[in-house]
């Protein structure tokens, strides 16, 4: 129910619009597709921090 929601209000939609506009499928597609941004907006933070500490300690 979370993921609806959240897809939702990404798309700009009210709960009952998502519903009736995509299917269980697409639902299904844009929460890997959140979940593999996440996983590189991770990343990135990641590198970010360790390039970070790296001219710190130069």
């Amino acid at each position: 129910m979370f993921l609806q929601f959240f897809v939702a209000e990404k798309l700009g939609y009210t709960h009952k619009e998502l519903r009736n506009q995509i299917s269980v499928e697409e639902l299904f597609a844009w929460n890997a597709y959140f979940t593999i941004q996440a996983e590189r907006e991770e990343k990135a933070y990641e590198k970010a921090k360790r390039q970070a500490q790296t001219r710190k300690v130069r």
